[in-house]
């Protein structure tokens, strides 16, 4: 898995407080989780231009009709830690990833509920 386009695409966390037109995922911690395939075809200057990566600071704007006002970058930590709910041991992974079969169904998992959809597989 390449680490820093997953990075790019958890893009946006919305802050608890926030109230926020688009239905994200609520990771029961006090975040909402912006779903994965909404960042498809965007690129990462495009989403720079309008949101701050302090992991903060909510974005301010639109790009191609998708409203990221209000949503908050997400920084390498918070993606970490959004990962170690779903997979513990990769809190202590010295580069933050595990493999084996043994994590396929939670790798499954995390895929169907942050809305990524498999090459050439429709989510409407």
């Amino acid at each position: 898995m390449n680490w820093a386009a997953l990075f790019f695409t958890s893009l946006v966390i919305a802050m608890g407080s926030l109230h926020i037109a688009q239905a994200g995922v609520d990771d029961l911690r006090g975040k909402e989780w912006r779903h994965l395939n909404e960042a498809t075809g965007l690129t990462w200057n495009q989403v720079a231009q309008l949101c701050p990566q302090d992991g903060i600071s909510p974005c301010v704007g639109s790009i191609n009709g998708r409203k990221l006002t209000g949503w908050v970058w997400a920084t390498e930590p918070h993606v970490v830690e959004l990962f170690g709910y779903y997979v513990p041991e990769i809190l202590t992974s010295p580069a933050f990833s595990v493999a084996g079969t043994q994590y396929f169904a939670l790798a499954t998992q995390f895929q169907s509920t942050f809305g990524l959809a498999a090459r050439g597989e429709s989510r409407e």
